[in-house]
């Protein structure tokens, strides 16, 4: 678990999840995020500011 702050406060706590699956397939999850937040904002502003989604909306648009 790792907790994010900007300005001095925290804001979002993010944990990261792995599967334990050894090969990595083509659209096949190996694992995910869960944030914890107070304020859905600031989640919100979190996936903005990392760009942790970016690849997948980018893909998403071009189908």
């Amino acid at each position: 678990m790792r907790r994010f702050g900007w300005g001095g406060e925290e804001e979002v706590v993010v944990k990261l999840h792995l599967y334990g699956k050894h090969e990595a397939k083509p659209k096949r999850k190996m694992g995910h995020l869960n944030l914890l937040s107070d304020d859905v904002e600031k989640a919100l502003n979190w996936v903005e500011r990392t760009g942790v989604w970016r690849e997948q909306e980018s893909k998403r648009r071009e189908r």
